[in-house]
């Protein structure tokens, strides 16, 4: 009974929301996760260096200065091969410098600052930045999509950081809250083959169709090879979001949800003010509350149990 008051006084408030956007999916609950319901864990992923044509290489040659007839690549980094099927654009940082590559006689482009750690990555030693130019200038260029048969923007997003990868972001707004919100910006498609089994839906890619995502992986990976998209790939331990039931990873997952809207009406900063009211015992517990309702994302509410 005080569930249901509480929850018709959140509704009264107007801070239920219903959506569909990216949240923790345990595929073995076949249901949504709130965050409280997620462990991380050490996990093996594949590491993998993607390649994605340019469509008008010329075009984007010209944005680094550079007048060749090659087709430059955009290299994009990912741990999760299985999202590229819901890929919908490439998000850069407007403000990084990007490098156009001769990399061993083919044309990728790069981070500038992130340029020397890819190639050593890679293996490729015999390399020659040619031009450089802003992310804001290769916005809405459109690259081809290594498998899926359509091409996809350039887009531009904050989120992007030099920390590992290319500068270069895959985006699938169907399978990333960061991804989801700029997807949001740029009218982007918010595109989820998969099913509530974790298993591709029919007619998402014929070698695909009715496979497990973790499974696919590896097809994807072999797909990419075939296609001659594939830079480089290995294999890393990462820290990796899992189930707190069944202790088996769990994915982003794009799916009709109920929500509580930490910024509707203002609740994130009702919340804040309360804190400083309460008298916490121990102190320290002020932080770790604060913290958590400052960064707190929506709160998924529903589940499919």
């Amino acid at each position: 009974a005080h569930i249901i008051r509480a929850l018709a006084k959140t509704i009264a408030n107007g801070h239920l929301v219903k959506g569909a956007k990216p949240v923790h999916w345990c595929t073995a609950c076949g249901s949504s996760l709130a965050e409280a319901e997620v462990e991380y864990y050490d996990k093996t992923s594949p590491s993998i260096y993607v390649r994605f044509p340019a469509v008008d290489g010329k075009t984007v040659c010209e944005k680094f200065g550079v007048a060749s007839d090659k087709t430059p690549s955009l290299v994009i980094w990912t741990t999760t091969p299985w999202t590229l099927p819901a890929n919908r654009a490439i998000s850069l940082n407007p403000e990084f410098k990007y490098n156009l590559v001769d990399a061993n006689g083919e044309l990728v482009i790069l981070a500038a600052d992130l340029v020397e750690d890819v190639m050593k990555t890679a293996g490729i030693t015999a390399w020659e930045v040619l031009g450089e130019c802003e992310g804001s200038a290769l916005e809405l260029l459109r690259f081809q999509h290594p498998f899926m048969g359509f091409d996809v923007p350039a887009i531009l997003g904050d989120h992007v950081t030099l920390d590992a990868g290319t500068g270069a972001v895959h985006t699938a707004p169907g399978h990333g809250p960061e991804d989801y919100v700029v997807g949001q910006k740029y009218g982007l498609e918010t595109a989820n083959p998969v099913g509530p089994d974790g298993c591709f839906l029919p007619n998402t890619y014929p070698t695909l169709d009715g496979v497990f995502i973790f499974k696919a992986n590896d097809l994807i990976v072999e797909l990419l090879n075939e296609k001659g998209a594939l830079l480089y790939k290995q294999a890393i331990q990462h820290s990796y979001p899992c189930c707190w039931r069944h202790k088996t990873p769990v994915i982003f997952r794009a799916t009709p949800q109920w929500f509580i809207g930490m910024d509707k009406n203002g609740l994130r900063e009702q919340s804040l003010k309360e804190i400083d009211i309460v008298q916490w015992i121990p102190g320290w517990g002020r932080a770790r509350i604060e913290s958590m309702v400052e960064n707190r994302p929506d709160w998924c509410i529903s589940r499919q149990r």
